[in-house]
């Protein structure tokens, strides 16, 4: 876990060399704010980054969850439906395992991800429909949970996903002169949130996004992109 009041200390020192002011023009909840949107740009950007960038990569792992079996909700006409763990922002991967009706005969299933609008359209044809002689079938993601489409044809038994964990919004709250924290969404926050990662090289490049996000909001010259702070691995030495 690293202090947030570690993550402001880092952004003063590198805003400091660039107005000298920035105090009176940003506040507390407004530098918490431009971490929480580095973090999410992070996060909403993992899969390009792992092409991209071996370095960060390397790192990133440490919020993937491999392997994590989900629980079983309910049945429908269509589908198994499973539950997603409270920490889930995005599915890597998913898989399991099931039968075919009256047969005690269980295998691995390969579950491969579509559109909900295709939904219908893919258990109506026979090359995608799901099929236990083929080890396959299909799912999508809603509020309820994961929906693993069965087509009357087979039992899921098991699933497994790999997953991009959330990672919980900052807050400096100790920070703020008056003692009273509103975040940008209106709600009060009591204590410091701290940033859930361990890794340096992580949570320096959330700051070097917030640092640009903020450069670019008052420095009509500066001409960095966010694709140049995502994919730049010299960042990372004599860190």
């Amino acid at each position: 876990m690293i202090k947030v009041q570690k993550l402001h200390n880092e952004l003063k020192k590198r805003l400091n060399r660039v107005f000298s002011d920035y105090e009176r023009a940003i506040t507390v909840v407004d530098v918490d704010s431009y971490l929480n949107q580095a973090k999410e740009i992070l996060l909403e950007n993992y899969s390009i980054i792992v092409e991209k960038n071996r370095t960060l990569a390397d790192r990133l792992r440490s919020i993937e969850i491999k392997n994590h079996e989900l629980s079983y909700l309910s049945t429908n006409n269509k589908s198994f439906v499973f539950k997603l763990p409270d920490n889930h922002y995005t599915t890597l991967n998913r898989y399991g395992t099931g039968s075919v009706n009256d047969c005690d005969v269980v295998d691995e299933i390969f579950i491969n991800n579509i559109f909900t609008h295709k939904v219908e359209e893919s258990l109506r044809n026979f090359n995608t429909s799901p099929n236990f002689n083929w080890r396959e079938t299909f799912s999508n993601e809603d509020s309820m949970g994961l929906h693993v489409y069965h087509g009357n044809s087979m039992i899921i038994k098991k699933v497994y996903i790999d997953y991009l964990r959330w990672i919980p919004d900052v807050a400096y709250v100790s920070g703020v002169a008056n003692g009273v924290y509103v975040n940008q969404d209106g709600y009060s926050v009591t204590e410091d949130k701290h940033l859930e990662i361990d890794d340096k090289i992580i949570w320096i490049k959330i700051v070097d996004i917030a640092e640009y996000l903020i450069k670019k909001n008052f420095d009509q010259n500066y001409k960095a992109t966010l694709e140049s702070i995502l994919f730049n691995e010299k960042v990372y030495i004599n860190n």
